[in-house]
């Protein structure tokens, strides 16, 4: 599959995956559910952007450079994510939204705690949503070009603190809006799975290298 044709591909899924969501419920909660699928969209772009360098060493002994696959996952990972967050401001950024949830909730945890995961789940989109447009304006090869291997590989490494605060205000959200366990199982096997690729990927390459030695 060429690049052109897996954008397209990946455009069309994402966008009816959205148009599900938007028809499954009550219109009045549409933007929720897009909301919520482009939330998880980006999760699971992000995640599998991630998997492909350690399969990659797992399969080779080798560290993966640049890897097309890997940077268009990583595109409309970042872009659902930006979109998720555009949609998420307009639902969560009210008071309504903050007395049900936040101040007035009923539900462990206490209000005092929801506070605290509201305001840093909050700040730490914003900083996720800067580090998203970064790394999306990294994915072209003019970028590469531009700033040269060595700098845009650093920039790129940005991806995995992405990550790791992508699943740190989701845990946020998981907690304050009293969701699913099975969410909350999902957004766990997926966070450990990378962690578990990343770090067997990483412990074949230093053994490959250690062998060479």
């Amino acid at each position: 599959m060429n690049r052109t044709t897996r954008h397209i591909a990946l455009a069309a899924g994402i966008a009816a995956g959205a148009a599900l969501a938007a028809a499954a419920g009550d219109p009045a909660g549409a933007t929720d559910r897009v909301s919520l699928a482009l939330s998880w969209a980006c999760l699971l772009l992000l995640a599998g952007a991630l998997a492909i360098g350690p399969l990659h060493a797992l399969r080779t002994g080798r560290p993966l450079l640049n890897h097309l696959l890997r940077r268009d996952l990583g595109t409309w990972g970042a872009l659902c994510g930006l979109a998720h967050l555009a949609l998420a401001f307009a639902i969560s950024m009210t008071p309504a939204y903050i007395q049900s949830w936040v101040d007035g909730a009923l539900a462990w945890p206490a209000p005092s705690v929801r506070r605290s995961l509201y305001f840093w789940a909050v700040v730490g989109s914003l900083v996720i949503a800067a580090l998203f447009v970064l790394l999306v304006g990294l994915s072209s090869n003019r970028a590469l070009a531009l700033i040269g291997a060595r700098w845009w590989k650093r920039l790129q490494r940005l991806a995995y603190l992405a990550f790791a605060l992508t699943v740190a205000h989701a845990a946020a959200f998981q907690v304050i809006e009293s969701r699913s366990p099975w969410l909350v199982a999902l957004l766990a096997a997926v966070t450990v799975g990378v962690l578990a690729l990343q770090l067997a990927g990483r412990a074949r390459v230093l053994g490959s290298a250690g062998q060479a030695s």
